[in-house]
């Protein structure tokens, strides 16, 4: 999935789209079935066809869509793809569009919990809670991420990407580093040092720090608990030692050592962690598991060198190894669908077997088995041998993920907010305690104007 986070003020017009929607629930209470029986005990006297929303290209989901439907004969899954050659960030505005102009869809595809929670907030997908009482299963028994929304559960959590580091193999080597199975930031720090090379426009950094918010609060990203700069409660937790560290460290490194890319260079060149990577221009980055089998190359950026792994670094020795801010994309029913059972048995087989099926992603799903998962995620690589199975599935088995909770509905607002002050810091035009006090004052009104 090349979904990450992203920030998005939600538009009026889905208010609008819902209000103008009531009412289109069936008789049943919106849990339409067909008639007949199939497999899996609904009714299916005619076959029924559903629509999914989602930016994947129809290559990557016909694998998925065939496998549901020689197990399901009753349900056709019509696939729509959001964005052409877009990104999936895109195709959020792509989706709010449509489910605002009462578009025809069953199956809506989210990007990350932000874009899950807005929507969810705005009574725009199904809960699910009695589907899996009717199943008789219990969401935390099937799945590893949290997806409550006020003790509802609105959608099914598809792929899971912890957080790690890719490092690539020569460079280690031609420094006489081992590969990391175990680290401080410190350490980190220290490797890129030893990492970086050069001068001028053939300089080779140590390491990238992409543009988004996440990477200004790396050291309490790996916190078990309170990880977020606004806490579930409405807490504002930018007022703190591990935020300092988190913004000082960035600043030491992309400006004093020079060992990580500017700042000022990441957004005025638009530079990307995957091109930078692939390319040989930085040692290593900071980044998700749907780069594991990406870093055995692509047809646009074949991969000349072997790529290892390392767990996400901890703030010190005393801290527990490997958590991490993992992150899922979400799968839920538009409240206006008039085929829920259907399109709740279609995100179950997803999260399921569906990402078993097609074999690219990890997912969140309790029943995934690592070792066979990597194997299928690596078959996929265009070059496995420069992808190292050892180191990954060494990291995946020490990663944990850090506690964490769906966010706020604004939280896309909150990032903004906080991105319009850490970058004044980054590119020299206030100090980090300023910058620190003004983001607490910006957060803090976004938090009391939400209430």
């Amino acid at each position: 999935m090349r979904r990450k986070w992203f920030s998005l003020t939600m538009s009026a017009v889905l208010m609008l789209g819902l209000l103008s929607g009531c009412g289109s629930k069936d008789s049943n209470g919106g849990n339409s079935a067909a008639g007949g029986e199939n497999k899996n005990g609904n009714s299916s006297a005619e076959q029924v066809t559903i629509k999914w929303h989602s930016w994947y290209t129809d290559e990557e989901v016909q694998p998925i869509i065939k496998a549901f439907e020689a197990e399901n004969p009753g349900i056709k899954v019509d696939y729509v793809t959001l964005m052409e050659n877009g990104t999936s960030n895109e195709s959020m505005n792509k989706l709010d569009m449509l489910m605002s102009s009462g578009e025809d869809m069953d199956v809506v595809h989210f990007n990350g919990p932000e874009p899950y929670s807005s929507r969810a907030s705005l009574g725009l997908v199904e809960p699910l809670n009695s589907f899996f009482d009717k199943e008789g299963v219990k969401y935390e028994d099937e799945y590893k991420a949290d997806a409550a929304i006020g003790g509802d559960i609105f959608a099914i959590p598809g792929s899971y990407e912890d957080r790690f580091v890719l490092l690539n193999k020569s460079y280690l080597d031609e420094a006489g580093l081992p590969v990391p199975t175990d680290w401080t930031w410190e350490e980190f720090q220290d490797y890129a040092k030893q990492l970086t090379k050069g001068e001028g426009a053939n300089k080779r950094y140590g390491t990238y720090f992409h543009t988004w918010p996440e990477f200004a609060s790396l050291w309490l990203n790996n916190q078990q608990e309170n990880n977020k700069i606004v806490l579930s409660d409405g807490t504002v937790n930018v007022d703190n030692d591990l935020v300092r560290q988190s913004l000082q460290m960035r600043y030491n490194m992309e400006n004093v050592d020079k060992t990580a890319v500017p700042y000022a260079d990441a957004v005025s060149q638009k530079l990307h962690y995957r091109q930078l990577y692939m390319t040989g221009k930085v040692g290593m980055v900071i980044i998700g598991n749907w780069m594991a089998a990406e870093s055995g190359g692509t047809e646009k950026l074949p991969a000349t060198f072997q790529t290892v792994f390392a767990p996400y670094p901890r703030n010190s020795k005393e801290d527990p190894i490997g958590y991490n801010p993992a992150a899922t994309d979400f799968l839920g029913i538009s409240v206006h669908s008039k085929h829920k059972d259907e399109a709740y048995q279609f995100i179950r087989f997803y999260t399921t077997k569906g990402l078993d099926v097609q074999g690219k992603q990890f997912s969140a799903w309790n029943g995934q088995v690592l070792d066979k998962k990597i194997d299928d995620v690596l078959a996929n690589a265009l070059t496995p041998e420069n992808v190292d199975k050892d180191s990954l599935l060494y990291t995946m088995e020490n990663s944990k993920s850090a506690k964490a909770s769906i966010p706020p509905f604004y939280q896309a607002e909150l990032d903004g907010a906080y991105k319009n002050e850490y970058e004044l810091y980054l590119l020299h035009k206030q100090d980090l305690e300023t910058t620190i006090q003004n983001s607490v004052k910006a957060l803090q009104k976004i938090v009391d104007n939400n209430r």
